[in-house]
């Protein structure tokens, strides 16, 4: 299934716009090659000193933290498949919600961190060895005002294991947020994709 998402929010007076609803489903039995990052309509301006400011407006926008997000799955699919149909990629999109209570700014790329599902013989979920690449793309500043929204994609190994939930860090802000992540799959040693916010892949 294709999902056209664009990022809203931006210019003074715009109305927000409203987020895909999660996909709970895992993914689907078609796919093809892994695709060029495509890159949404910019809805910023960048000042020179590289801080964000409104369009028009020149008024400097802050950063957003983990805490003014609220990050949904939605669109999974499989980006890569072996000679005998399995998928070897899956790619998953994410759209990113500002629940704060004012305008904030997003950039570049997240960091994911996966954790395996716990098991009758330990006591809390631990973290998969794994990283997080940053896939080709702009890396553009998208301003979202208090409801609008952002996206971007991750693609991961396809692998049996499921993981536990998922934390992701922004760029500049050490708190991590924690997903749930039950349908990802958790590859130990495996790679994580990640576009740029404001980019699909």
């Amino acid at each position: 299934m294709a999902c056209a998402l664009w990022v809203t929010g931006c210019a003074d007076g715009a109305t927000p716009g409203a987020g895909a609803g999660p996909s709970t489903a895992g993914p689907p039995e078609s796919g093809a090659a892994v695709p060029t990052p495509r890159l949404l309509p910019p809805t910023t301006e960048a000042s020179p000193s590289g801080r964000t400011t409104a369009p028009g407006k020149g008024r400097p926008v802050r950063a957003c933290l983990g805490g003014d997000l609220a990050f949904e799955e939605t669109n999974w699919r499989a980006t890569e498949r072996a000679p005998d149909n399995t998928p070897v990629t899956v790619a998953v999109d994410y759209v990113v919600t500002n629940r704060g209570h004012d305008s904030c700014a997003v950039r570049g790329w997240v960091s994911f961190t996966l954790f395996d599902a716990c098991d009758a013989t330990c006591a809390t979920a631990a973290p998969v060895d794994s990283r997080t690449d940053h896939l080709p793309g702009p890396e553009t500043s998208v301003t979202l005002q208090v409801g609008a929204t952002a996206v971007f994609s991750a693609i991961f190994r396809h692998c049996l294991l499921r993981a536990d939930h998922a934390e992701l860090r922004l760029e500049g802000d050490p708190t991590p947020v924690q997903i749930p992540a039950g349908n990802l799959p958790v590859c130990p040693g495996a790679a994580i994709g990640v576009t740029p916010f404001g980019t699909t892949a």
